[in-house]
């Protein structure tokens, strides 16, 4: 849900509502989610979720942080940054980087209704994935959409969308040559903001 796809502007984590805005560059991702995978019974604005991730498997693994179930979401070898966020119906989407600077991103395809791996372009940097809206009044009214960012090797920021399947690229902003994204996540304003680890964007 990006009203006419121009509401985008830079933030500090502070700005963000938790638990996004505890995300650091070395910590864990963490998002709001439901009550367990596949369960959107109770909204998927309800238990705070972090990711976890085992170099020496390769297991990357999602826990509920209050009934502290974990999950085993797929096996990513050699991964360095991974990001993660739920679809309306708590399945989840997740962006990473491997050791070889090879960008990917595994998502639930309604079409095939199954999970599958998109290879994002060579020179990919810092993808991260957010759901915009995760209040039970718009995921009812079906308005919401896990959203796709990345900084490509031309030095722009671009997103892709859920309900296009993920196959456009939207333009958002040049970037400097250091640029890195941290996290894309709801604002305390409810705004979607993007926040930078390092670099500038014009904007």
């Amino acid at each position: 849900m990006l009203p006419h796809g121009n509401v985008w502007r830079v933030a500090d984590n502070k700005d963000l509502l938790f638990p996004d805005s505890t995300v650091t560059p070395t910590s864990a991702d963490r998002e709001k989610g439901g009550i367990a995978l596949s369960d959107p019974s109770a909204g998927i604005d309800v238990d705070d979720w972090e990711s976890s991730y085992d170099s020496n498997t390769g297991i990357f693994s999602l826990k509920n942080k209050r009934t502290l179930i974990s999950y085993p979401v797929l096996t990513i070898p050699d991964a360095v940054k991974i990001s993660f966020a739920f679809d309306a119906n708590m399945r989840p989407s997740v962006a990473w980087t491997d050791s070889l600077g090879s960008a990917k991103f595994y998502w639930y395809d309604s079409v095939p209704e199954d999970y599958t791996t998109t290879t994002l372009p060579a020179g990919t940097k810092t993808p991260v994935v957010c759901h915009d809206q995760k209040l039970s009044f718009f995921t009812i009214l079906n308005v919401t959409d896990v959203i796709l960012f990345y900084i490509k090797s031309n030095n722009t920021l671009v997103w892709r969308i859920q309900r296009e399947r993920y196959n456009t690229e939207h333009y958002v902003c040049d970037v400097s040559a250091d640029a890195q994204l941290l996290k894309v996540g709801m604002g305390t304003d409810n705004r979607l903001k993007i926040v930078f680890s390092s670099g500038t964007a014009d904007l």
